[in-house]
């Protein structure tokens, strides 16, 4: 069944309100007289026929497809690269101590566990110190 003008506009100001407003789609669906799952219907379409396109725009975009390939091709669940500034030891130290740390405490912690983040630093410390550094292979 084709879908007439009135349709579109529907799809294009449930859009705007979701997405440039931030309104939830409950809201949305009270001030339009909609269920919100009719709203999660909507948006979905507005998706489907590109009335809606979702881009992510990142400076890590290169990184992130370097991390799922390497996830995709040995089966991990997360793997995380750490980009060092350069390839002196002190940098590539501190950015494996940084992606580690990140990984610890975004995972483990809890925001003001300022006991474990400690110890986690510690351990860290501990262990940049002790990592032999070799360059990447390619490929890899």
């Amino acid at each position: 069944m084709p879908r007439d003008a009135g349709d579109d506009r529907l799809l294009v100001k449930i859009a705007r309100a979701y997405y440039r407003d931030g309104l939830t789609q409950k809201e949305i669906g009270e001030r339009l007289g909609l269920s919100r799952i009719k709203v999660s219907r909507l948006l979905r379409e507005a998706r489907e026929r590109h009335v809606v396109e979702i881009r992510i725009i990142s400076s890590e975009d290169a990184v992130i497809d370097r991390e799922r390939a390497l996830e995709a091709r040995y089966d991990l669940d997360e793997v995380l690269i750490a980009e060092p500034l350069s390839r002196d030891p002190q940098d590539v130290r501190a950015a494996l101590g940084e992606t580690a740390a990140q990984a610890l405490l975004s995972r483990n912690t809890h925001v003001g566990d300022a006991h474990l983040a400690r110890i986690s630093c510690e351990v860290l410390r501990g262990l940049c110190h002790r990592v032999s550094l070799r360059p990447a292979r390619k490929g890899v």
